[in-house]
């Protein structure tokens, strides 16, 4: 009993040795971080026997298993736990390791504010400290969150010191990604020579490295600040050498662009159209809204206005989506509550008392801010989808007038008043140019029409068209998808992309609102209209209603958007 007694007082003690499968996790965690966490599983229903301090590591190896599989953290509870034990324990190294997981926590549960916090006391826990891997994963990770709060300069020196760090432990790989963060400050600060200089080092000490997947990433973000310099031949060199990433979608972009600053339009399109298909690495809405920028500029050029009209919406949608609210505001309050807990480290109980109530105020102001920015955000992006539609109704009038006869004949009298002129003794060599431009679009105006008649008299006179008016009349004929789809073909054909114009005018039209227009568009009767759609006539003349409001944003009646439709 004696020496059972003395076994139990011995295992309590806080230097008692780990489990083997523990110190299997410690040796496998840096390279093999899944068989790791293995052995760390083979523990758990066994370690809550273990003392308080084995019971503590093992939370905080399990967290850094899963941190290093790229396993989201969702909770918080374990490494709070976990923090709370080492900040009495007295081990400084695992203290500054335990605050460094917990703002990976909080980095994983994008509350950045915490996540900031818990990084920067893990950097004061270690001031003292050798760990300089760690030290650097640590300024290296506030550089990034700084950097998504747009305080580049607060992340520049994060970056630095993380370069230091690295270098102290002459970690290679650390020293490239340092290099490379300062270069995208510097890039974002407006100083591209200084962003080309950080690049150019980074680049160079990938290379030292001989690892292809470190210099295969490098190089495209290289290349692409060439790009930004207006130097394609630059990034076409450093584009040349990349090797793994000729599926990436950022490597795609780089090559469209050196294309595009090259004047090889056709090449460009390719790449660009490349790096949107679907599922490519590096896909973001960043890139998807720069790459249909890119495309709709190239469209315009080529004089392909409706295709750059569709490709600078999509950019434009992005861009919407893109824009967060940021919380640079909540960032100054918690430096300043970091600043105040350590000049008063010695009242820690007071500090302790208030710190739910400082929490739950921080998260209130930041919650009204959000509310705020957001409504704010919400008014005045419907303000300007109001004012695009405006003027895209506006436009729409302008170009139906300008193909009407209405026009013609406004045409035919300015003509006139010109001819009178030039009899009375105008000047001839001015007015005949005037008058020869208005008859030139008097007479493309009549061969456009001469057009839209035939092309509306092959629709009528189409299969397509005798199926769907003779369909309400016999029980024989039913109305297939496919019939659908061919009657949308030939109408988009007679009338210009109609089905494009519909959806750009209104883009969340539904299917059977956009039957009814076609069924409208071929003059099919309300009645008729209703039996292909197996509607009441009354359903027919209410959707016609409420579509009319959808695009034109007004109240109006069925015979309002027959009207719209046919003149569309």
């Amino acid at each position: 009993m004696f020496f059972f007694g003395i076994s139990i007082l011995v295992s309590c003690q806080p230097g008692a040795p780990y489990p083997e499968a523990m110190r299997q996790a410690e040796r496998y965690i840096s390279q093999y971080p899944d068989s790791a966490l293995h052995c760390l599983d083979s523990l758990h229903s066994s370690i809550r026997d273990e003392p308080q301090e084995t019971r503590m590591y093992y939370g905080m190896l399990v967290t850094k298993a899963r941190d290093k599989l790229y396993i989201e953290h969702t909770s918080d509870s374990l490494m709070k736990e976990v923090v709370r034990f080492y900040e009495s324990y007295g081990d400084a190294d695992k203290l500054m390791e335990a605050w460094y997981y917990l703002g990976a926590v909080y980095r994983d549960m994008h509350d950045t504010p915490r996540a900031i916090r818990a990084f920067q006391w893990a950097a004061d826990a270690g001031k003292n400290s050798r760990r300089y891997d760690i030290l650097g994963r640590i300024y290296g990770q506030m550089g990034t969150l700084f950097a998504y709060q747009l305080l580049y300069e607060d992340a520049m020196k994060s970056y630095r010191n993380a370069y230091t760090c690295y270098l102290m432990q002459k970690e290679e790989a650390g020293l490239v990604y340092s290099l490379r963060n300062q270069g995208r400050m510097h890039e974002s600060l407006g100083s591209p020579d200084s962003a080309e200089y950080y690049y150019r080092a980074a680049y160079e000490k990938a290379l030292e490295t001989g690892n292809r997947q470190i210099v295969d990433g490098i190089s495209v973000e290289f290349g692409n600040i060439y790009l930004n310099l207006g130097k394609p031949d630059s990034a076409k060199i450093i584009f040349s050498g990349v090797t793994g990433l000729k599926d990436d979608a950022i490597y795609l972009n780089g090559i469209g662009r050196i294309y595009q600053l090259s004047s090889h339009p056709d090449s460009a399109r390719f790449y660009f159209l490349q790096a949107l298909q679907e599922q490519r690495p590096s896909q973001s809405i960043y890139l998807k809204s720069d790459v249909n920028k890119a495309l709709a500029t190239l469209e315009a050029e080529k004089g392909n206005y409706y295709s750059a009209f569709n490709y600078a919406r999509k950019s434009l949608e992005l861009e919407d989506s893109i824009e967060k609210v940021t919380q640079t505001e909540a960032i100054g309050k918690i430096n300043a509550l970091y600043n105040y807990r350590h000049t008063e480290k010695q009242n820690r109980r007071l500090v302790k008392e208030n710190k739910e109530k400082n929490r739950q105020l921080i998260g209130a102001v930041i919650f009204m801010a959000a509310i705020v920015y957001s409504c704010f955000r919400y008014v005045k992006k419907q303000k300007r989808i109001v004012r695009e539609h405006e003027k895209q109704l506006a436009d729409l009038k302008k170009e139906q007038y300008r193909n009407s006869q209405a026009y013609i004949l406004e045409n035919e009298k300015e003509i006139s008043k010109l001819e009178l002129r030039q009899r009375t003794g105008g000047d001839e060599d001015k007015l005949a140019p005037q008058i020869e431009l208005l008859r030139t679009n008097n007479l493309e105006i009549q061969v456009a029409q001469k057009k839209k008649k035939i092309l509306e008299t092959v629709l009528k006179e189409s299969d397509i068209y005798q199926l769907f008016h003779q369909a309400p009349y016999r029980q024989d004929i039913s109305v297939t998808a496919e019939n659908w789809a061919k009657l949308q073909e030939i109408i988009d054909k007679t009338y210009n992309g109609f089905t494009g114009r519909l959806y750009a005018l209104c883009p969340k039209i539904s299917g059977h609102e956009l039957y009814i227009c076609y069924l409208i568009k071929i003059q099919i009767q309300v009645k008729d209209i209703a039996k292909l759609l197996n509607r009441s006539a009354s359903a027919i003349s209410n959707s016609r209603v409420r579509l009319y409001k959808k695009i034109c944003r007004e109240e109006g009646n069925p015979e309002m958007l027959d009207k719209f439709i046919l003149d569309l």
